[in-house]
This record gives C-alpha cells, structure tokens and sequence, in this order.
C-alpha cells in the first residue's frame, strides 16, 4: 500500500513538474555522446578482418555497376583517414559523455534536491564516462540485434533477449542511483529495480511492435516515424528515471 501510494504520488509529479523537459535534454545529450561512437565503429569497421573490399566491390558490380568504382573509391578513403576519424569520435564521445552525466546530475538535483550527492566532478571526468561510453554503443546494438533476432526466430526464444535487455537497462539504473542519490535502506532499490525493469520492458515491448508489426506497412512513412518513435521511446526511459529517483524519494519519506 505504501509503495502504491508513492506510485501514483510519483506519477503526479511526473505530470505537474513536466520531468519530460528534463528528460528530452538528456535525450539529446545522450545522442550526442552515440553520433561520435557510431562514427567511430563505421570507421573501424574497414579494418575488420570480416570485411573484405574486394568481395565488396564484386557486389558492387553486380548491384550497380556504373558506381562501382566510385564506391570503392571512398571506402578506401574512409579507411585510409580511419584512424584519426576514430580517434576524433572517441575524444567527442567522452566529453560529450561528461557533459550527459552533468546534465543528470542538475536533473536530479531538480527533481529530488534532499536525496541528490553532491558529486565532485572530477569523478565524473575520469570514470563514469568510460561506462557511459560503453553502454551507449553496446545497448543500441543490443536493441538492434533484438529487432533482427525477432524476425529470424520464434518468440519464445526472443523473450528470452528482451528480458535480459531490460534486467541490464535497470542495473545501470540503479548503479546511477546508488552513485548520484542517497539511498536511506538499501532493500528499497529491490522495488525500485522492479519499478524501472518493468517501465523499460514495456517501452521496449511497445517500440518493438510498432516497428515489425506496423513500420513493414510502409517502409516510407514507417521508417520515417520510426525516427521519431525512437526519439519518444528515449525521452520515455529518461522521464522513467527521474521517476524512479521521485518514487525513491516519497517512498522513503511516507
């Protein structure tokens, strides 16, 4: 009864304060820390020993061969100036990283003044980044493989994926909990581990069906939407944790 009551508490707040501003400039600051990464691994992506240019450029040939050669010129262009675009995109991701875990920390400062650390922010320069860096490659890609995994295979082997991408969502969560909130008991962050898992699983279950059950309806106007779809479904989990952290917050105080 007591964390129904924070619930509903929680999802008032949510409305009234408007968390969804916050939530669309985290949205945007954490796109901009994934625009540098997917570059770099587009850029590192001709030094793979499973991509070879020539069995690229007899495809080419067959597909379209009045731009073959054209084709083939850039992308040995693009290998020839990998390294520095890679390492240009690494160093714009960190900062951009930084800036992100800034950006949450005010927000959490807004939403739950009492409960948020004051973190120093050195910390945020020399370690946390590194994790977001990580995660901000590896959870899309995760997400991607997922839409492809449920066209290839049945759903009860799929479920199985989906489950585990939103147990790892929460887990980061509630690291980001522990490290920027003050927690009064720790057995809390059971429920709200609960709160969030559920939350993402059924933004992640919504974005997924629209995006095989209806985006096949019309690939112009789908993939069109999708975009949009995507940028919603981020701005979604981010109000989702500034949720959580007001959920935390009246949880412990009633």
């Amino acid at each position: 009864m007591k964390f129904l009551r924070a619930f509903l508490l929680s999802l008032y707040y949510t409305f009234k304060e408007d968390y969804s501003y916050h939530a669309s400039a985290l949205s945007l600051n954490f796109l901009l820390v994934l625009s540098p990464m997917l570059v770099f691994f587009t850029a590192i992506s001709v030094y793979l020993p499973f991509v070879d240019v020539s069995v690229v450029e007899e495809f080419l040939k067959k597909e379209l061969p009045e731009r073959t050669h054209v084709l083939v010129d850039e992308l040995l262009k693009a290998k020839k100036y990998g390294t520095v675009a890679s390492g240009v995109s690494v160093v714009l991701a960190y900062y951009f990283s930084v800036n992100f875990l800034k950006k949450l920390h005010r927000s959490f400062k807004w939403v739950v003044p009492d409960k948020t650390r004051s973190t120093k922010e050195l910390l945020m320069w020399v370690a946390l980044p590194l994790g977001l860096v990580i995660f901000s490659v590896v959870y899309p890609l995760f997400v991607s493989a997922l839409l492809i995994l449920k066209r290839l295979f049945p759903e009860n082997i799929v479920k199985f994926s989906e489950v585990l991408s939103a147990l790892s969502f929460s887990s980061l969560v509630i690291l980001l909990y522990v490290f920027f909130l003050r927690i009064g008991k720790k057995r809390n962050l059971g429920l709200l581990f609960l709160f969030i898992f559920l939350g993402s699983f059924t933004l992640q279950k919504l974005f997924t069906y629209y995006t095989i059950y209806i985006f096949k309806g019309s690939v112009l106007y789908g993939s069109l939407s999708g975009i949009f779809l995507f940028f919603l479904w981020l701005n979604f989990n981010f109000t989702l944790i500034l949720t959580g952290a007001k959920l935390l917050e009246l949880y412990e105080s009633l």
